[in-house]
C-alpha cells in the first residue's frame, strides 16, 4: 500500500486492550466464542485487513495467551509479513490498563491515533504525523457515533448488492485472517516453537 503523505507501508503496529468488565458475559465462555483473540484480537485483524484489502499475509508469529486455570485466553499478539516487505504487528488483551491505538509508519512520514478502534460519539480523532525528517503536525477528524455509523452502514448494504457482495468478500477475509493466526498459534505450540516460516 502506497499514501501520498506515508510513501510505501513498512510496518504497522495496532494495540486494543481493556480493563476487567464487572459483567463480562460471553467473554468468558469457550462454547460461545469467549476470549480475548475473538473479541478484542478481531479489531486490530480488521485493521489491518482494510490497509492491505488485496494482500494474504504470511503468519510469522502468534501467540494466544491462556492464564493459569482460566477457560479462555486472556491476550495474544501476531506478527504479519506481506508481499513487498510490509510487516504488521497486532496486539490484545482483557484484563490490562486501557490501549487503543494505531500506528502506520511508511518510507516518507507515518501517521498514528488513539482511541482508533472504539470510543465516544462526542471524541474528536486526532492524528499525528510525522515526516521524513521527523517533523510533527496534527490533523483533527469529526466526532462521530460510529454506532450509529455502522448501523446506517450496513442498511446502505440492504439496497446495493455490489457493496453488499464486496463487504461480504471483506468479512470473509478477515474471518480467514483469524483462522490462519489461531492456527498458526497452534502449530507454534505444536513443533514448541511461535515462529511459523
Amino acid at each position: 500500500m502506497r499514501s501520498r503523505a506515508l510513501g510505501k507501508i513498512q510496518n504497522v503496529t495496532c494495540r486494543f486492550g481493556i480493563p476487567p468488565l464487572t459483567q463480562p458475559g460471553f467473554r468468558n465462555n469457550p462454547d460461545l466464542a469467549g476470549g480475548a483473540f475473538w473479541d478484542i484480537g478481531s479489531y486490530p485483524v480488521s485493521a489491518v485487513s482494510a490497509l492491505f484489502p488485496d494482500l494474504v499475509p504470511e503468519v510469522v508469529l502468534s501467540d494466544i495467551v491462556k492464564g493459569d486455570g482460566s477457560p479462555v485466553d486472556s491476550s495474544g499478539r501476531a506478527i504479519l509479513r506481506y508481499d513487498g516487505g510490509a510487516h504488521a504487528t497486532l496486539e490484545w488483551a482483557a484484563d490490562r490498563s486501557y490501549r487503543n491505538e494505531i500506528d502506520i509508519w511508511g518510507t516518507l512520514g507515518s501517521v498514528s491515533s488513539e482511541l482508533f478502534f472504539s470510543k465516544p460519539a462526542d471524541y474528536v480523532p486526532r492524528f499525528r504525523f510525522l515526516n521524513l525528517n521527523g517533523s510533527e503536525s496534527c490533523q483533527l477528524g469529526e466526532a462521530d457515533d460510529h454506532f450509529s455509523s455502522m448501523f446506517n452502514a450496513f442498511y446502505k448494504l440492504l439496497s446495493n448488492s455490489v457493496d453488499a457482495e464486496n463487504e461480504r468478500k471483506m468479512i470473509v477475509r478477515r474471518a480467514q485472517l483469524m483462522d490462519k493466526i489461531k492456527t498458526a498459534e497452534i502449530r507454534g505450540k505444536q513443533y514448541g516453537a511461535m515462529e511459523i516460516r
